[in-house]
C-alpha cells in the first residue's frame, strides 16, 4: 500500500462455516446394539442370549457449529508492528449428550440414550500484536494477545423446546453450578451470606434455618447467618441465587525476548481476569465438622460473642448445614502468572574458534516464577468448570543448561 504512509500491508478478511461433529459419540447411537455373547439360564441349562448394548434414538444426528468472524491484519513501519483484531461469534447447536434416564429402565449409565439437546454461543473479540524493535545492538520482539469471550446458553431443551429430560436448568455436581438459559455455563448457585450469629437473640430474631435451642441439633450462635432472599421468612433452597461465573472476562498472554550483545532474555506472562473460583477445598478443610485436618484458619473461628464474624464455631453434627452451598467458597480468580524466565550467555566469537566449536550459550530458567493472585487456594488455574477441588499446583522448575554447536 504505497501510497499510505507507515502502512505496509492491510487486509479486511471474514468468514462463516458451519461444521458437523459426531465425535463425542459412539457409533451407532441411532440403532439399538444386541450383545451376543450373554447367556442366560433356563433351569439347568445355560444357553446363549443377545442383550441390549444401548437405548436408541432415531431421531440422532450431529451436533452443529455455526461460526463466523470479521477480522483486519495489519502489518505498518516496515513490517515491525504487526496487529490483528478479530470478533467472533461461534454458536453450537444440537449438543450431543447422554440423557438421565432411570436406573428401572434396566440400562447402566454407560447404556444411557444419546441426546441432541440445547444450544450455546460464545462470542468475543481477540487481538494479536507482534513489535520488534532493534538499535545499536539492542533487540527486542515482543508478541502479546488478548482474548474477550463471552459464554450464553441459549436454549436447554430439545429443537422443539419441549425436551422434558432436559428442561429450563441443570445444577450438573455437588458443588452447585447451574445451567440456566441466558446465562453463562457452570454459573455458581448458592446462598449468600450475612455473618455470624453472635447471641440467641439474633437466632430468634432471624428467618428460620433449623429450629429449637440445643446446639448440638439446630441453629445457634455462631453459625452461618443466611439471607432470606425471598423474605418468607424460611431459608431454604428457593432463598438461593447466582453467586459467580467461572469463565473469565479475557485471557491474555505476552512473551518478550530481549538480546544485547551476547546475552538474551526471554520472558513469558500470562493470567486471566474476571473469572470466579468455587474454593471446594473449604468444604471439607474449614468445615470442623469431621475428624480430619483442617486449615489454619480455623484458630480464627467462633468461639463466644463477638469473636469472629466469618469463620462459624466447631461442630461435629452442623445443624445449621454451615457447609451448604454459599459465597463463602467463591474467590476472585483472576491472577498474573510469570509463566517462564530464560537468561543465557554466549561465547564470544573469538573464544569459540579457539574451542573449535561453532556455538556455545549457558543458561539459567525459572518455571512457574510467581503468581500474582488474590486466591487463597493453592493455584488459581482450576480449569474450565471454576471448581477447586483439591487442584494441584504447578512446580517451580530451575533448570540451567549450555548449548554447544560443532
Amino acid at each position: 500500500m504505497p501510497d499510505i504512509p507507515r502502512v505496509d500491508d492491510l487486509k479486511l478478511r471474514a468468514g462463516f462455516g458451519i461444521t458437523g461433529n459426531q465425535n463425542s459419540i459412539p457409533a451407532f447411537g441411532y440403532i439399538a446394539l444386541l450383545d451376543p455373547t450373554y447367556r442366560y439360564s433356563f433351569g439347568n441349562v445355560s444357553v446363549p442370549a443377545a442383550v441390549p448394548q444401548n437405548f436408541p434414538n432415531d431421531y440422532l444426528r450431529w451436533e452443529k457449529v455455526k461460526q463466523a468472524n470479521a477480522a483486519m491484519d495489519v502489518i505498518m513501519f516496515g513490517g515491525r508492528v504487526n496487529l490483528t483484531a478479530e470478533y467472533y461469534r461461534r454458536d453450537t447447536e444440537d449438543m450431543l449428550i447422554q440423557s438421565p434416564i432411570p436406573i428401572t429402565s434396566g440400562f447402566f449409565d454407560a447404556e444411557r440414550p444419546i441426546i441432541n439437546v440445547g444450544a450455546i454461543r460464545n462470542s468475543g473479540f481477540e487481538f494479536a500484536l507482534n513489535t520488534m524493535m532493534e538499535k545499536s545492538g539492542f533487540r527486542w520482539v515482543s508478541d502479546f494477545n488478548i482474548s474477550f469471550n463471552e459464554n450464553e446458553i441459549l436454549r436447554l431443551s430439545g429443537p422443539d423446546g419441549r425436551d422434558p429430560i432436559i428442561g429450563g436448568e441443570i445444577t450438573f455436581n455437588k458443588f452447585a453450578s447451574r445451567m440456566e438459559v441466558g446465562r453463562p455455563i457452570g454459573a455458581f448457585f448458592g446462598h449468600v451470606t450475612d455473618g455470624l450469629f453472635q447471641n440467641q437473640a439474633e437466632v430468634l430474631a432471624h428467618a428460620r434455618q433449623t429450629v429449637g435451642t440445643n446446639p448440638a441439633n439446630s441453629t445457634s450462635p455462631g453459625d452461618i447467618r443466611f439471607k432470606d432472599l425471598n423474605g418468607d421468612g424460611v431459608i431454604d433452597d428457593n432463598d438461593r441465587t447466582y453467586l459467580g461465573n467461572p469463565n473469565p472476562y479475557f485471557f491474555y498472554g505476552w512473551t518478550n525476548t530481549i538480546s544485547y550483545g551476547n546475552f538474551d532474555l526471554s520472558v513469558f506472562i500470562q493470567g486471566v481476569y474476571g473469572n470466579q473460583i468455587f474454593n471446594a477445598n473449604k468444604v471439607f478443610s474449614e468445615a470442623m465438622a469431621t475428624a480430619q485436618n483442617q486449615t489454619v484458619n480455623t484458630l480464627n473461628r467462633w468461639r463466644g460473642e463477638g469473636t469472629s464474624n466469618s469463620i462459624p464455631r466447631a461442630t461435629t453434627t452442623d445443624p445449621n448445614n454451615n457447609q451448604r452451598v454459599s459465597d463463602r467458597y467463591i474467590e476472585d480468580g483472576s491472577f498474573l502468572r510469570i509463566k517462564n524466565v530464560t537468561l543465557g550467555y554466549r561465547l564470544p566469537d573469538g573464544l569459540i574458534r579457539r574451542l573449535s566449536l561453532r556455538q556455545l550459550r549457558v543458561y539459567g530458567s525459572i518455571q512457574n516464577m510467581y503468581t500474582f493472585t488474590n486466591y487463597t487456594g493453592f493455584d488459581p488455574e482450576v480449569g474450565v468448570s471454576g471448581i477447586d477441588n483439591s487442584v494441584y499446583p504447578p512446580s517451580s522448575i530451575f533448570t540451567t543448561g549450555i548449548n554447544i554447536g560443532f
